[in-house]
């Protein structure tokens, strides 16, 4: 899968949402509290409130390279 493909996977198991909460990204690579926290370690995101939403984009690229042994 190539970071288009799982961009456009999230959007469509989130309902086009292009902002994902650390819950819905647990979800998603059905991870535990601890290794999401430890996964999305350096990404930018937005807040509303106490709620943290991550950019879809930015999650595909962290896949990737975790997925390819890359480092971040």
């Amino acid at each position: 899968m190539d970071k288009q493909e799982l961009i456009r996977d999230m959007k469509q198991t989130f309902g086009g949402a292009g902002l994902l909460t650390i819950k819905q990204i647990r979800q998603y690579r059905k991870m535990c509290p601890n290794s999401a926290t430890k996964f999305l370690k350096g990404l930018e995101y937005t807040t509303n409130g106490k709620a943290k939403y991550y950019f879809v984009g930015d999650i595909a690229k962290r896949i990737l390279e975790k997925k390819c042994g890359g480092s971040s």
